[in-house]
């Protein structure tokens, strides 16, 4: 019972629905014990440092940078297409100041060869991501928060150049690139190289 509790503490900082702390309620009601409340109250502790550890830093509170040069590593696997290529992008640095933040990415027309994990230096523009003001759609914001990015933009086609690696140690994500670029070539047509990677 205690780890389901912990489990709601999580969950409350994420959602803020508040029937997860009447729920933790009632059950401290029926089976009053002092773990429950504590294991809740751990929960809640620990997802609030994860969102302060994840947290935007360094970067201005402004909801467009026209322009920018960022230093930082790619964070995920590049989904290429023919017009354009999408990744993450951690930042380190933000115009030569330290900085910290997820960023999505995109690059149009005659992109190089990228990889996750690759460091590189961009010129961008970029801006905080607002959702659509159609009835019925997605909660675009949210959807890019539960992957904590916290801006999007475009590379511009000048000052772009592949950083040294600092330390090349192995990765989930370089094995999962390699994985994917492998299952892709072995596969006989695009959908069902798309079917297997999912699996």
């Amino acid at each position: 019972m205690e780890i389901f509790c912990f489990l709601m503490g999580i969950l409350y900082v994420y959602t803020f629905n508040i029937l997860l702390p009447i729920i933790t309620l009632f059950v401290f009601f029926i089976t009053p014990r002092f773990p429950i409340m504590l294991f809740f109250v751990m929960g809640l502790i620990l997802a609030l440092l994860h969102q302060w550890f994840i947290s935007p830093q360094g970067l201005p509170n402004t909801p467009v940078i026209p322009k920018a040069l960022v230093k930082g590593t790619i964070a995920s696997i590049p989904i290429q297409n023919p017009n354009k290529t999408q990744f993450s992008f951690a930042i380190e640095t933000l115009n030569g100041q330290p900085a910290q933040g997820l960023v999505q990415l995109a690059w149009y027309n005659k992109v190089p060869s990228i990889h996750a994990g690759q460091r590189w230096q961009f010129s961008v523009k970029i801006k905080k991501p607002r959702n659509f003001l159609n009835p019925g759609s997605s909660d675009y914001v949210n959807t890019l928060a539960t992957r904590h990015i916290s801006w999007t933009g475009y590379i511009q086609n000048k000052n772009n150049k592949r950083l040294a690696n600092v330390h090349s140690h192995p990765s989930w994500l370089k094995l999962r690139e390699r994985l994917s670029k492998k299952l892709t070539q072995l596969s006989p047509d695009t959908r069902t190289a798309g079917i297997i990677e999912a699996l």
